[in-house]
């Protein structure tokens, strides 16, 4: 898997991380910054779907974070 990924895609994560998701399983890290009506939630939401343990970034409000 790669080892770290940094995610931001200017409002498209809900896309990104629901269509077209085959890339997530070469992923071993991943932070997403979320925008707009996707909440942190939906996001930690998603991640789990992919099979990553997902949190909110204690640093930042508007970031994600995704492990496996």
């Amino acid at each position: 898997p790669v080892a770290y990924v940094r995610m931001d895609v200017g409002g498209a994560e809900p896309e990104v991380l629901t269509q077209g998701t085959e890339w997530a399983s070469r992923v071993g890290c991943i932070k997403v910054e979320v925008h707009g009506d996707y909440s942190p939630d939906d996001c930690v939401r998603d991640l789990e779907r992919l099979g990553f343990d997902a949190r909110s970034d204690r640093r930042s409000e508007d970031l994600v974070l995704g492990v496996r």
